[in-house]
């Protein structure tokens, strides 16, 4: 196959790693390898962490990243005619925005919080989502879902949906390899902190401790006040520092409420660190029989576990094996595989 190009939509991107924005920094040199061309859109000033991708083209759009319906509105104005201007054959999108154009669209859905957690999307978001979505579905030539878990719901709300599982995957770290590290006694919570995580609980839990461990938040959680003694947040951290604290930690701890895969629970395994999550289908598609889990918004539960995790031994060769379930390599395949049919379909 000569190199098809494709227009990639990461108008959400911001300067800092997201689920979604790790995701297609990892597919898409994948994809260049196995011989397409594609093109990542990006918002004026969020462009410079994503300039390295190995034969991805970066375009950057003359505004600034917008929030929702704005977003979509200055994607149709000048994202639409680049399209066509590049001879794009495909375009690769998420929700929101929709951006219409001739050619066929991928859509990638990560998860539908809308519907299944209402009460965590701003009402102006949430009424916004849940107008654009349906639409969205009905006019996208595949439907892509991160996961079974999110697959199922997208069968539950919009029962037909043609939607293939191209799953994330966690090796955009490398694995821990050889024996277990030296294990520090520090419990460790990793963001996103949007409204459905509870770092509240995860405070109060270890509050219930009879020695509380030191704990380290990674980004911005919200509305806990002023910090516990034993308590850091690191904000803004690089992935080396990340991966560092995986490999160090006694126990990360995944506290959300929603997920449609979880990124931090399976990097955690990846470097071989023990799991505590929130028994939610996700986490337990991600994670298997290899994590503990305790009732979400159980606080007793949550420092119970945590008090059985910290006398316990993991088997860390367990841990990472699991984490190999989930490839960026076979999920590339998956889609290139989805594209090919695609563009075979648009030229019959």
């Amino acid at each position: 196959m000569s190199s098809v190009r494709i227009a990639v939509d990461g108008t959400s991107y911001r300067s800092q790693p997201t689920g979604a924005s790790r995701r297609t920094c990892a597919l898409l040199p994948r994809l260049a390898k196995r011989g397409w061309d594609p093109v990542l859109f990006l918002a004026k000033t969020e462009d410079a962490p994503y300039r390295n991708l190995a034969g991805v083209r970066v375009e950057t759009t003359p505004f600034r990243h917008l929030r929702g319906p704005l977003r979509g509105w200055a994607a149709r104005k000048w994202m639409a005619p680049r399209i066509r201007e590049l001879g794009c054959s495909i375009l690769l999108t998420e929700t929101p925005p929709w951006i219409p154009t001739p050619i066929p669209v991928v859509l990638t859905v990560h998860d539908l919080r809308a519907w299944e957690a209402p009460a965590s999307v701003p009402a102006c978001r949430r009424i916004w989502i849940r107008r654009t979505l349906p639409n969205v579905l009905h006019l996208a030539t595949r439907v892509v879902a991160v996961s079974q878990t999110t697959a199922k719901a997208l069968d539950r709300h919009f029962p037909g949906s043609p939607t293939l599982v191209i799953p994330n995957a966690g090796n955009h770290f490398s694995f821990q390899k050889g024996g277990a590290l030296q294990r520090e006694n520090f419990l460790l919570a990793v963001g996103p902190w949007d409204s459905l995580a509870r770092p509240r609980n995860l405070l109060a839990a270890r509050k219930m401790l009879a020695d509380p461990p030191p704990l380290v938040f990674v980004g911005q959680p919200r509305g806990i006040g002023s910090l516990p003694h034993g308590v850091t947040v690191r904000h803004r951290i690089s992935d080396a520092e990340l991966v560092d604290l995986y490999r160090r930690a006694a126990v990360t701890v995944c506290t959300s409420v929603h997920e449609g895969f979880d990124f931090p629970l399976l990097e955690a395994l990846g470097q071989a660190c023990p799991v505590l999550a929130t028994d939610l289908p996700a986490h337990r598609e991600v994670g298997g029989n290899f994590i503990q889990t305790y009732p979400a918004e159980n606080v007793a539960g949550l420092a119970q576990a945590l008090q059985s995790m910290q006398a316990s031994q993991e088997n860390t060769g367990a841990l990472r094996t699991q984490a190999e379930k989930f490839s960026w390599d076979r999920s590339a395949d998956l889609l290139d595989e989805l594209l090919r049919k695609v563009l075979q379909e648009r030229k019959a």
